[in-house]
């Protein structure tokens, strides 16, 4: 039987606070027992990945760019595939690995999965619409698509 997992609590802006003054005055302190000395009612772990993904300065919460998608999807249909780590330090620095999962599984693998559909209704030999402005993005993007399958 699986183990009801607790109700996970909103970081409040004090206890951002005190997580990034601990690792002001503590920088290369490991991470076992930092909840504890910080001062905080959360686990290490937590801590961790709150530093990690949203407090640690350079990582970059603003939109991916196209240059960004293009990057994630091309590394994804190499032997790199799912190493969500190593495209964040080799290739898109500022973002985590977390970020860069995220994008693939909600936006990009959705949209490449879906882009026959797409392409199928831009396309058409029907006059009365006019796609051309959208089908020149999704030409490119139905081509790399292609050679996939």
């Amino acid at each position: 039987m699986a183990r009801p997992q607790e109700q996970r609590r909103l970081w409040t802006p004090e206890e951002d606070d005190k997580l990034i003054e601990f690792k002001r005055n503590y920088p290369d302190r490991p991470w076992p027992g930092t909840a504890d000395l910080a001062g905080l009612d959360r686990s290490d772990k937590s801590c961790w990945e709150r530093w990690n993904n949203h407090l640690k300065p350079g990582v970059n919460k603003e939109n991916f760019s196209e240059e960004e998608d293009d990057i994630i999807i091309h590394i994804q249909r190499t032997e790199h595939r799912n190493k969500w780590a190593f495209m964040a330090e080799n290739y898109l620095q500022g973002r985590t690995a977390n970020a860069i999962k995220n994008r693939w599984n909600n936006h990009l693998n959705k949209m490449l999965t879906n882009i026959g559909d797409l392409g199928r209704y831009l396309l058409t030999d029907d006059e009365t619409s006019d796609h051309s402005d959208l089908e020149d993005g999704v030409k490119p993007l139905m081509a790399e698509y292609a050679s996939l399958i």
